[in-house]
Order: structure tokens, then sequence, then C-alpha cells
């Protein structure tokens, strides 16, 4: 991703030599200026979880929330699969838990299909642990969509809070990814960020005739959360944002040759 500025000032920036002034000096600062900017706003309230109303620790807590509850669209615990069948029936509630004591999960799986309370339930399949791929999966654009049914319904209820945990460990794995981006223009990242080992690139490239910094985010399924369109729209904003001030910024700097 580069940010540069299209916008004719070729006379303007003419004048600004003519009074003693340094044309690129004034267009690498504002180009950086304008970069950070990006740069701050990509990471602060555009890259999943943060958003505009979600910054810092409310990003984190909604992000972990979206995992457990994405998570729970997949996966129902043997604790709920047995309310769901003791609010029609609860002797046949008391023989689906035997059936998962004794192991019998096929048998658990009929009988949970037959005499859950729940629909949802209906189809899912009944084992001892989490079959964790099931739930990447039945993800759809970084998340799981609301019309999903429940695929397992799982005995180990630790085994399931530990993969959840586990999920909600990468929150902020995205956001990472403009690590680099941000130690050059000196932001500070929250400590759930700066957790994860990704750090995508910035690369300068300052020459004579050109002034831009290539910024990449190498952090794993940013595609899916849309992130590469948001950085392009917020791209387009702030070179638009840039192209409006050069010229009342290169106006000031002759003004103040002219004083000086």
């Amino acid at each position: 991703m580069k940010l540069n500025a299209t916008t004719d000032l070729r006379a303007a920036l003419r004048k600004l030599e003519a009074a003693g002034g340094s044309a690129s000096k004034v267009l690498r600062r504002e180009v950086a200026v304008f970069a950070g900017s990006f740069t701050r706003d990509i990471v602060q309230q555009w890259t999943p979880p943060a958003g505009p109303s979600l910054r810092g620790t409310q990003a984190r807590k909604a992000g972990e929330k979206a995992v457990h509850r994405d998570v729970h669209r997949i996966f129902a615990t043997a604790g709920y699969a047995y309310q769901t069948i003791a609010a029609r029936d609860p002797a046949q509630a008391d023989y689906f838990w035997l059936l998962l004591m004794a192991g019998d999960y096929d048998e658990a799986q009929r009988i949970l299909r037959l005499h859950t309370s729940n629909a949802r339930l209906r189809s899912a399949q009944v084992s001892y642990r989490p079959t964790t791929g099931l739930h990447q999966t039945a993800r759809k654009n970084g998340r799981v969509p609301t019309s999903q049914r429940v695929l397992q319904v799982v005995r180990d209820q630790r085994a399931l809070a530990n993969y959840i945990k586990a999920r909600q460990a990468k929150v902020g794995l995205l956001m990472a990814g403009w690590k680099k981006a941000a130690a050059f223009f000196n932001i500070r990242l929250h400590a759930w960020v700066e957790r994860h080992p990704t750090g995508g690139q910035i690369r300068p490239q300052l020459t004579p005739t050109r002034t831009a910094y290539r910024i990449t985010n190498d952090a794993p399924h940013g595609g899916v959360n849309d992130l590469p369109r948001k950085a392009r729209a917020l791209a387009d904003i702030k070179m638009n944002q840039l192209r409006r001030r050069l010229p009342f910024v290169i106006k000031s700097e002759i003004r103040k040759l002219r004083t000086s």
C-alpha cells in the first residue's frame, strides 16, 4: 500500500524553490505525517476487532466475546444438550446422560435428535472432545454465520473451554500485522497486540522524484476480514486530505521565507 500525492503542485513548488525553500523537504515531511496518520487510524479504528467505536481494552473484549459466540455456534456442551432434552422429557435426558458417561455417543446422538427442544442441536454429532476443524471450516468472512446450526455436542467441557481460550489468545493478531509501521512512526500498541510475532513491513521510497511509503500487513486472515478494502479506502481518504493540505503548506512556507 502506497500513499502518494498526485495533485499538480509544480508551479507552487517552483515558487517555493525560488524563495529559497526545499520542495523535497516539505513534501517528505507532509507525506510522512499522513503516512503516520494512516498507520494510527488503520490500527486503532479500521482493523478488527477495533472499530470507530471500539478501541483499546474494549476492542480486545469485543474480540474475545466474538470468539466465544462463534465457537458456541458450532459447539454445545453436553450439559446444555441435557437441559434441552429435559425440557421435554426428563427421563430421556437422564438416559442421554447415562449414554454419555458410558461413551455410547452414537446412541446419545439418536436420543438428542429425537428429544431436544432446540432445533439447532438436532443434527449435531455427539463426541468427547471438540473437533476444532469444524470451527475453522464454518467461518465465513472471518466469523460464523448466525444461521449456523450446532455441529457437535461436546462432553469434555474443559477441552472446549481451553479451545476457546486458545482462540481468544489470537485476538489482536490482525492488528499486529501493522507493528513495523507503528514502530517506524512511534505509535504505541497495546500489549495484547504486541504479543503477536507478526509485524508486516514498511518501506520508505524517498528519491529526488518520489516520496512514498509502502506499508504491508502480513498477518493471516486479513482478506476474509475485508481489511484490504478498508485499507485502500482509508489510504484514499488520507491522500485526498494531503492533496487539499499541500497548497496551503507551500504558501505558508513561502511566506515564512519571505518574511525571515
